[in-house]
């Protein structure tokens, strides 16, 4: 399932990056907050065309994917196949055990 949502993110990614970059630039409309009123910047722009449309949608498809991607991956690993054991514990005999040091020789 999160192999599917992934790949569906990075297919949204990639249609968000080529549609708006097929969209006609609106920078003339921009300059004109600085210089003359129109009223095109912030009024009604017309009809949503049908890369508006799809931009949208795939906007809302990236969030959706963000947000579950975002929640399954910040959560702690439940199912695994390795089951978590902790390390054996060291008992005190062990620890209080000298280190013997070999033998040394000496020649004659």
């Amino acid at each position: 399932m999160t192999t599917f949502i992934i790949i569906l993110h990075i297919l949204a990614c990639l249609c968000l990056i080529f549609i708006v970059l097929l969209q006609t630039g609106k920078g003339s409309e921009m300059g004109a907050i600085f210089g003359s009123a129109s009223s095109s910047v912030f009024g009604p722009a017309g009809p949503a065309t049908i890369l508006t449309k799809i931009t949208v949608g795939a906007a809302i498809v990236f969030m959706l994917t963000s947000f579950y991607l975002t929640y399954t991956f910040s959560r702690p690993l439940s199912n695994t196949i390795v089951p978590k054991t902790k390390a054996p514990a060291q008992t005190q005999q062990q620890n209080q055990q000298p280190i013997q040091q070999p033998a040394q020789q000496t020649t004659k």
